[in-house]
């Protein structure tokens, strides 16, 4: 099993978040379980930046989607530790577009990257 990488960047002064090329449920549970150890060790007043890579993933199935939308959105952590995120997807899932000054969404990883470190 693949699992997805947590890596912290300096130079975008936040975590960069890297999916296998297929994801399933289990693998997003044992992240989920491993980036909630990362979230309770970042301050409160943090003031990070988030990219989450999706760009070359297969989900095993639209339980995925749920379930990090889920996580993404009903975390208060993410609110309170990001202050800007950035998320890779083909884009046949999602159009490239900047949602706010704080999130956005691209179909190339160096862009999303380079977003990211203009904070």
């Amino acid at each position: 099993m693949s699992e997805i990488q947590i890596t912290f960047d300096v130079k975008m002064a936040g975590y960069v978040i890297t999916m296998p090329d297929f994801v399933s449920l289990e693998i997003l549970k044992d992240w989920k379980c491993r980036f909630d150890e990362v979230l309770a060790s970042i301050s409160n007043d943090a003031e990070l930046a988030l990219l989450i890579d999706t760009g070359k993933h297969g989900f095993e199935s639209v339980e995925c989607l749920k379930f990090l939308r889920d996580y993404l959105t009903e975390t208060p952590d993410f609110r309170n530790k990001f202050v800007k995120a950035a998320f890779v997807a083909p884009s046949n899932f999602a159009a490239p577009h900047i949602v706010s000054d704080m999130e956005a969404y691209f179909n190339e990883f160096q862009a999303a990257y380079d977003w990211l470190k203009s904070v």
